[in-house]
């Protein structure tokens, strides 16, 4: 059969020459020749060319050879023409094994041996897909009889059993089949490699086209950019030239109209004088010339006296102020701060960073070095962090070998910092790490104390915060309420006298709009007013037996009253009107037997505490219960009398253990998440309990019985 093999790996078996323009057919027994061996063959023999590979004859069909490809096809006639067993009938198969012609029925008698059983027997003008994947035997070119069966591996030659024998007998060799399979399924492996190869370089390639086609997005925006800001600085800088060239003729006018005026001055001194000289000149000659010497002798004195006034006035004076004024130009009127920078190397890339750290802790920062900057080592890099004081605190940057690098830095203040990496004093554009630095977990600071002067408190209870920050506590023995700012200094007391009875706030809650909702123990309602005390109106009496917890909810703005008296929770709109209750006395779900605090999450879900059950009770917004825990007695978290709670925007929940001294947080299923108060700064019997909403984690701000309140770091 004819096989075609790419170009680049076609050399002509007579010249060596890699085939040039005529694409030649591989002939039956591999060999080809490129299309100037087969001009000069078929000139010499015609159309019937001997393969000087395997001895064989072949026919070559040239009708016209100007043709792309010249066909060559096995011509058994030219060999074959009658049966080479009978010599009688035509040639029309032949046994490829045996390497003869033979007639039908000559194959038949071939066919019935059983050593010839297996022999591949084909048609000798066959053209069927079938047939074309026989190929004919090749010969040995020494020995023209024999076929090549066996394969030298030392000598990587296939050979018949006769160059074995003669030549080859000392050498390594196996049978020609078993070698070409072995090869074959070597050029198998070689063919997935290549495969794999071609699929990798198909990758890299559309790799490196995508990376170029952004390289030139990104070169046309970055260009954009420089022009828009060479532009922008130019107008700037001409700006700034303008205003201070406005400025320096402004000074110039000044210095010019200063000496100018003292110039003038002495200039109209000097015509004074002169008149003065000039008149006393003539003064002089009239008397001397005119008068009689009574007269002259009268105005003696007075002309004595003002001549020597006169002479006595220098005459010869100085210039007050010099003409010098000059405008002295700088040479560097054109020097400005640096336009930018061109980064062509890719910015460090952070690979691990704790966002949140406490002051004293170490805060670790791995950064991965580009490929550019291999040999850019922790001298050449500068590593500060800007902390929120503007100021530059030095941090330590270590080689890990690995193609990081280790940033380490110990924080010594609270606030965000911020990491700046310049290296070789060019700033590296990466994106900012920033770092929320906290105080060390623990109490903050107190304030306080018993007393009813302003900065003390009488029995606080309820706290919380009001949307300008400061701190609202409910002092029951003082009646009142007095505010503070976060750092613990008193701003004003908040006081209603004209109630039917006694003011005694309990617990308090601050709206969206910075209205303040308290619950009144004295008069059984709710007392709504501004932040300075203003008051906006009251409700809840006809339903309200004795008022404790309050809070208001995110998604409805709802207020939820905590109706002690009544063991169940209120609703009401922000405006007074009742909605309705839902709870009552017992042990069940929804029931409640001391009825206390109250919070409501960011999804509408109210969290109720009970001091007698020991338990927080959970139920939606209208009042349909959900579930309830009490942490088991025992474990670290085990609470013994909950009696306020509180929940922060990302939904934890913050209780006072009264009777245990302690402060706990746990997240909305009741799970224990940490202790917020510790051994060296604990509280006593706790009460109101609000939380911050400063980033990473709030402040837990507290009441309890030394009539103090607390100011906890988680």
């Amino acid at each position: 059969m004819a096989c075609k093999f790419a170009d680049e790996f076609l050399h002509c078996t007579n010249c060596s020459e890699l085939y040039t323009g005529l694409h030649t057919d591989i002939l039956p027994c591999l060999p080809s020749d490129c299309e100037q061996c087969t001009n000069t063959l078929v000139e010499k023999t015609g159309q019937t060319i001997h393969c000087h590979q395997c001895g064989r004859t072949y026919l070559i069909k040239v009708p016209d050879f100007t043709n792309e490809t010249a066909k060559f096809d096995f011509d058994e006639s030219a060999k074959y023409s009658t049966c080479s067993v009978c010599s009688k009938d035509n040639a029309l198969h032949m046994c490829m094994d045996c390497d003869i012609a033979m007639c039908a029925l000559c194959v038949e008698v071939h066919e019935k041996f059983p050593a010839m059983r297996y022999h591949i027997i084909a048609e000798v003008d066959c053209q069927s897909p079938k047939c074309t994947q026989v190929y004919s035997v090749p010969y040995c070119s020494q020995h023209v009889d024999n076929r090549l069966k066996l394969y030298c591996d030392q000598c990587e030659i296939a050979m018949c059993f006769e160059c074995k024998v003669l030549d080859h007998y000392d050498h390594e060799h196996r049978y020609i089949d078993v070698a070409a399979a072995d090869y074959k399924a070597r050029l198998e492996e070689t063919i997935k490699i290549l495969n794999i190869k071609e699929h990798e370089l198909s990758v890299t390639k559309v790799s490196v086209q995508n990376v170029t086609t952004s390289l030139e997005n990104r070169f046309k925006t970055e260009k954009t950019s420089l022009l828009d800001h060479i532009e922008l600085t130019v107008e700037n800088i001409v700006s700034k030239i303008q205003e201070q060239g406005i400025l320096l003729e402004n000074e110039m006018e000044r210095e010019y109209d200063d000496k100018h005026h003292k110039l003038e001055i002495q200039m109209n001194e000097l015509d004074m004088y002169d008149s003065d000289l000039q008149c006393a000149r003539k003064h002089t000659q009239e008397l001397m010339h005119c008068a009689n010497p009574f007269q002259l002798l009268s105005a003696k004195k007075d002309m004595e006296s003002k001549i020597n006034k006169i002479t006595l006035t220098a005459t010869t004076q100085s210039p007050s102020e010099d003409d010098y004024i000059e405008f002295c130009p700088s040479n560097d009127y054109y020097e400005t701060r640096i336009l930018g920078e061109v980064v062509n190397r890719r910015p460090c890339e952070q690979k691990s960073v704790s966002q949140i750290a406490r002051v004293g802790e170490e805060v670790n920062i791995t950064m991965s070095i580009p490929n550019g900057w291999q040999g850019s080592r922790p001298s050449n890099i500068d590593a500060t962090m800007m902390s929120q004081a503007k100021k530059k605190e030095k941090v330590e940057v270590l080689d890990n070998k690995d193609g990081t690098l280790l940033v380490r830095y110990r924080a010594n203040s609270i606030g965000e910092h911020e990491l700046l990496i310049p290296a070789y004093k060019t700033p590296v554009m990466c994106p900012p790490i920033r770092i929320n630095v906290m105080p060390k977990k623990g109490l903050l600071c107190k304030f306080g104390g018993s007393g009813s002067a302003a900065g003390q408190l009488g029995c606080p209870l309820g706290i919380a915060l009001s949307t300008s920050g400061n701190i609202l506590v409910c002092e029951e023995m003082n009646r009142q309420i007095q505010v503070f700012t976060i750092n613990g200094e008193h701003v004003r007391y908040i006081k209603f006298d004209d109630f039917a009875e006694a003011f005694i706030p309990l617990y308090l809650v601050a709206s969206l709009d910075g209205t303040i909702f308290i619950t009144d123990y004295g008069n059984k309602q709710v007392v709504v007013c501004d932040e300075f005390g203003t008051l906006v109106r009251c409700f809840g009496r006809d339903e309200l037996k004795d008022p404790r917890g309050i809070s208001i909810s995110p998604t409805n703005e709802r207020v939820y009253v905590a109706d002690w008296g009544a063991h169940c929770i209120r609703m009401y709109r922000q405006d007074g009107k009742y909605i309705a209750s839902f709870g009552c006395h017992g042990d069940g779900d929804l029931q409640f037997k001391c009825l206390w605090g109250l919070a409501v999450d960011i999804n509408g879900n109210v969290f109720s505490s009970d001091r007698s059950k020991q338990c927080i009770q959970v139920c939606d917004s209208n009042g349909i219960f959900l579930y309830a825990f009490g942490i088991e007695s025992g474990c670290e978290s085990a609470f013994w009398d909950p009696v306020s709670v509180a929940v922060d925007k990302d939904g934890y929940l913050y209780i006072t253990d009264n009777n245990n001294d302690r402060l706990f947080k746990c997240d909305s299923q009741g799970n224990f998440v940490s202790r917020i108060d510790c051994a060296n700064a604990r509280t006593a019997c706790p009460f109101g309990i609000c939380v911050s909403d400063d980033k990473p984690l709030g402040h837990v701000i507290v009441t309890d019985e030394t009539n103090c309140v607390k100011i906890f770091a988680q």
